[in-house]
């Protein structure tokens, strides 16, 4: 079984070690810690992303180049 656990470290607790502990009883296991990159600053991270969101933004305050569906149609 594999799992990934997302959580600010101030959120790291007893329970939650407890948590690890009751889901892989007597099993050895592997912890990674890898910092997350806050979503806005990924997107933001390459130019061609930056322009094409900033482009998007743009297109959503003048109301152009939208795409309207109905509910029906995600169904």
């Amino acid at each position: 079984m594999n799992s990934i656990y997302r959580l600010r470290s101030d959120e790291l607790t007893p329970d939650f070690i407890t948590l690890l502990k009751n889901s892989y009883p007597h099993k050895e296991i592997e912890i990674t810690i890898e910092e997350v990159m806050d979503e806005t600053a990924y997107l933001m991270s390459s130019s061609a992303n930056r322009l094409h969101l900033e482009k998007s933004i743009q297109n959503i305050e003048a109301h152009t180049n939208l795409v309207s569906i109905s509910p029906d149609e995600l169904v």
